[in-house]
């Protein structure tokens, strides 16, 4: 079913009348999970990761201090999959290919750091064993030794396809079958493999070149000296695929995938054309191939003006018919449609959001010389929930592509690299659906930078149009260590959660340790949607574990070593509204231009600008700035509130390019065990002018007007930008975006002033997802639905955290009235079993 107005949360249902007509049949009871939920959610159990073991085997290094890592090294490149419940490390440098296994509760998922050296002692040997018999010789699985053209990665053999909370996959190519003497058998082979967090799927596919008439194909996994599955095969005539399984249960580990006797699930949609459902030996889950739709676009933009709120609806019935509760992993598939920004949302049958989480992976990369399997446009939505014995379940799947209540919507997805090269860990964020908005890389294997592509906002795009791609700006990275020794310190056994992936707010969270184990990283990223403005914060916690002596240390850089996309060439710093200090210094690669200084006072600030092609050139730039909000730290056993900003000159395509960074004190020349570093940081990107600007913020507009293109700007949004929760005891949260546990609230109520644009604000501790209501209270009339004030607010996020099993709402509010003055707002969440009825509390407004 596709809307093409404003989405609104339905208060009669139409998702049976829409089963019924689709002639889907309901039998037993309607499934109930917790607080009434139509399944039983997740568990935090379910999870799995996957990363490099001792993190990536190849990066792009240039300096001194990290040529060592340029080259491709097969003892850095195995591959570590883990979960609760089983964990496995696959190797591609080795003839076995999955080298450890390990079916023991906990595999290391909750040890961010956990090490090769505790993985060799307590999980068991195994090995994939790809054997083919033919004409009397036996050829085995050997890897192809890895030749890359410099930095031509696009024949990197090993890639990962889809990575995210749930469902990992990852492809391993160009295996060569060998025999003895040194034969190769004239076949292509490659071996996938695919998990959830209690089974995996292995798949050998075998392509010969030409029949092989009486072949004998056998493929095994054997761990702890057994077997655990195993398939056989006899012709090779065509391609083929031969797979093993296993399933972590009750009872151990089983060979093969769960029966599925008694269960069933469909979907529907309102056209003609209807979804296609399957349960998939490949994946191991229930897929869901639903219809290619129209995007007609007169206009040439990379996304049609007159779809911007479209959502698409689908429904979804799942039954057990068995006596015994079942995981349903479900796979989403989607041929095509705009693929930059798309939140998937699981609602209820009366169209309430559920907060089931659903990760999102996808590419739209295609080499036309060098096609390469799954590169190409897709969309790939992957979750999992339970469903309780003799029931029936019914939910809504809707899909919000660009805006959310007429406001551009935040979100989050896993991109590909396939058909582009690398084919590494990418998460990329976006507002709306016309573009990247803020790109991450965790394992840093371009041009050794954790931020990569970033784009201003709201800004006629390369192609001088609206709704359209805008220019890159990109290039920044979190905790750079140049140990003693003069050697950088890379980071290993990352682990990403996309806890929230929109449509107010997109958060990403990753944990590393360094490879020496000695310091620990957890890095958050949050992107809430916006109507004026790119803003990025980043939560950063680096702890330091065991001394580490330094030469350097960068706890932030806007405008990466070898990923600072901009033609800046002034650097100013400040605190809130003023200005310390601005230079326009030479440029040297890799040099401190302007050294560090500390800067003093509440929300300090580094502004990068000046160089912009000229102002009448549709390129889609913009200028960077970055506002501490927050900033707290012990280094070498001294407690510390004053950051240090330097001026650093980076090199980028072979041309220097002038950065900024938050750094340690110059004299510290030792991390001590104990030592750490707390900030909020908020990365921002403004116009280059107000005439590039299509957004219609008056208050933005009136500061472009005055000072674009200089530091006036980042000053501008660091005075602000400082929205304060207030709550009844006359506690205040001050640091953005703000968040809020529900038992912090009497009565549920706050109050909230300041800020620009729209404040995100995340209140968690609920106990269901529906069942309460958000309510304001203005001018001290009576307390009503919020969304009356403004109707982009109506409906809020909801989400589920497995680990606390409670949901979040996830507020996107106003601060300003539309003539953009400043207003107080009292707001409460009223309605739950935790929420007292008591008289309001007054706030005074301003």
């Amino acid at each position: 079913m596709t809307s093409i107005s404003t989405p609104r949360i339905r208060k009669r249902s139409t998702l049976p009348a829409l089963l019924s007509i689709c002639g889907l049949i309901v039998h037993g009871a309607v499934a109930a999970g917790p607080a009434g939920l139509p399944v039983t959610p997740p568990e935090n159990s379910d999870q799995t990761a996957l990363s490099w073991l001792n993190g990536a085997p190849i990066l792009n290094a240039f300096c001194p201090e990290d040529k060592a890592l340029a080259t491709y090294r097969p003892e850095n490149s195995a591959l570590l999959l883990r979960g609760a419940h089983f964990g496995m490390v696959i190797d591609r440098s080795q003839p076995g290919l999955i080298t450890r296994l390990n079916t023991k509760p906990d595999a290391g998922f909750d040890t961010a750091g956990i090490s090769a050296k505790t993985i060799e002692k307590e999980w068991s040997p195994s090995a994939l064993r790809l054997v083919v018999k033919w004409q009397g010789k036996e050829y085995r699985g050997a890897p192809d030794p890895v030749v890359l053209k410099g930095y031509d990665w696009t024949e990197l053999p090993v890639r990962m396809i889809e990575s995210g909370q749930w469902f990992q996959h990852v492809e391993l190519a160009d295996i060569s079958l060998v025999e003895e003497g040194g034969a190769r058998l004239p076949v292509k082979t490659s071996v996938g493999v695919r998990a959830w967090g209690d089974r995996a799927v292995i798949e050998w596919s075998i392509v010969p070149e030409s029949p092989l008439e009486g072949a004998e194909a056998t493929f095994a996994l054997e761990a702890g000296g057994r077997v655990v599955d195993s398939q056989a095969l006899t012709g090779l005539l065509d391609p083929a695929r031969l797979r093993v399984a296993f399933q972590i249960a009750r009872n151990g580990v089983n060979a093969g995938l769960p029966a599925h006797a008694g269960v069933s699930v469909a979907a529907s949609a309102s056209g003609k054309n209807q979804p296609q459902v399957s349960f998939s030996k490949d994946s191991g889950a229930w897929e869901i191939v639903f219809p290619g739709q129209e995007w007609p676009n007169p206009d040439k933009t990379d996304y049609p003006e007159a779809l911007l709120d479209r959502v698409t609806e689908f429904g979804l019935t799942v039954e057990n018919s068995g006596a015994e509760e079942i995981v349903v992993p479900l796979r989403l598939i989607h041929p095509n449609h705009p693929l930059t920004g798309v939140v998937p949302m699981l609602v209820d049958a009366e169209g309430r959001q559920t907060g089931l989480p659903v990760q999102v992976s996808k590419n739209w990369h295609t080499l036309p010389a060098k096609r390469l399997p799954y590169d190409g446009p897709w969309v790939h939505g992957s979750t999992l929930f339970r469903i309780p014995p003799h029931s029936t379940a019914r939910l809504g799947y809707h899909l919000v592509h660009a805006r959310w209540q007429g406001v551009p919507a935040a979100s989050l997805g896993q991109l590909c690299l396939v058909g582009w090269g690398g084919h590494g860990n990418w998460n990329q964020f976006a507002l709306g659906s016309w573009g990247e908005s803020f790109c991450v890389q965790p394992e840093r294997m371009m041009r050794r930078a954790l931020i990569t592509d970033v784009r201003p906002f709201l800004v006629l795009g390369t192609n001088g149009r609206k709704w359209s791609w805008s220019g890159n700006v990109g290039g920044g990275d979190v905790m750079k260590v140049v140990t003693a020794e003069g050697l950088y310190l890379p980071w290993r056994t990352v682990r990403t959660e996309s806890r929230l992936i929109g449509p107010n707010l997109a958060h990403l969270g990753i944990e590393e340790v360094s490879r020496d184990g000695r310091i620990a990283l957890r890095t958050d990223l949050l992107l809430p949607r916006s109507d004026d403005l790119m803003r990025t914060y980043l939560r950063v916690r680096v702890d330091v574990l065991e001394d580490v002596a330094v030469e350097r240390v960068s706890f932030f850089q806007l405008g990466a070593d070898y990923y600072n996309l901009n033609s800046s060439d002034t650097v100013a710093f400040g605190s809130g509204a003023d200005l310390v200090a601005e230079h326009t210094p030479a440029a040297e690669p890799w040099k401190a231009v302007v050294p560090g200084v500390p800067i003093k006072g509440d929300h300090p600030w580094i502004s990068l600008y000046g160089k912009l092609p000229a102002s009448n050139a549709p390129n889609g730039y913009g200028t960077r700035g970055l506002v501490l909000h927050r900033y707290e730290a012990r280094l070498g056993g001294v407690a510390s509130d004053t950051p240090y900003f330097e001026g650093y000159s980076s090199f980028t395509h072979n041309i220097p390019a002038l950065g900024a960074e938050v750094v340690a004190p110059p004299d510290l020349k030792m991390l001590r065990k104990g030592d750490h570093v707390e900030f909020t940081a908020e990365f921002v990107v403004f116009p280059p002018n107000s005439a590039s600007f299509y957004g219609k913020d008056p208050a933005l507009i009136q500061a472009l007007e005055q000072g674009a293109e200089t530091w006036r700007m980042t000053a501008w949004e660091a005075a602000a930008n400082q929205p304060r929760l207030v709550l009844a005891d006359g506690t205040k949260i001050l640091t953005p975006p703000i968040s809020t546990t529900l038992a912090g609230l009497k009565n549920g109520e706050f109050l909230l002033e300041g800020g620009t644009g729209l404040v995100p604000v995340e209140i968690s501790g609920l106990p269901t997802f529906d069942g309460w209501r958000v309510e304001e209270q203005i001018d001290a009339g009576p307390w009503q639905e919020i969304g009356r004030l403004f109707p982009e607010e109506a409906h809020p996020q909801v989400s589920y955290d497995p680990a606390k099993k409670s949901w979040s709402v996830i507020l996107s509010l106003r601060t300003r009235n539309r003539d953009g003055k400043p207003i107080t707002r009292n707001l409460r969440i009223a309605g739950t079993a935790t929420v007292a009825t008591k008289p309001a509390l007054k706030y005074s407004r301003r």
